[in-house]
């Protein structure tokens, strides 16, 4: 009983696509709640109608729940977008953007591939390093 109503604390007032954001942010250390947990984004075009409209989704509930956060006593989140480009250059312009963002241990990456079987083996390297 407990945890629900803690729960319910947690989820109230956020939209469903911040609960993915939220589940995350839950789940993770107890390091200070003022440290913001750092989110790749990685768009492969800020051209395209879909991937703009995603983009602002993103940064919509990031902001929300940056607003939320410290009174709930959670961490908020630090969006870096990367974009990479249309075409053989943007594919591995992408790769290395992500495998930028593992290195530098990011808390999550949100990737909108610009080619699926050339992501498999980041997406797999940054699933060992548990991001």
């Amino acid at each position: 009983m407990r945890i629900r109503t803690y729960t319910e604390k947690i989820f109230t007032g956020f939209s469903r696509t911040s609960l993915i954001f939220i589940l995350l942010l839950s789940f993770s250390d107890s390091r200070a709640a003022e440290k913001k947990f750092r989110v790749g984004v990685l768009l492969w075009s800020s051209n395209i109608p879909g991937q703009v409209a995603m983009r602002r989704g993103i940064e919509r509930e990031a902001a929300r729940i940056n607003r939320k956060a410290p009174a709930l006593g959670q961490r908020g989140v630090k969006l870096i977008t990367r974009v990479a480009g249309d075409g053989a250059p943007g594919i591995k312009n992408q790769i290395v953007q992500m495998d930028n963002m593992i290195k530098e241990r990011f808390d999550i990456i949100i990737v909108q591939p610009t080619d699926n079987a050339a992501l498999a083996r980041p997406l797999r390297r940054a699933n060992k390093a548990k991001i």
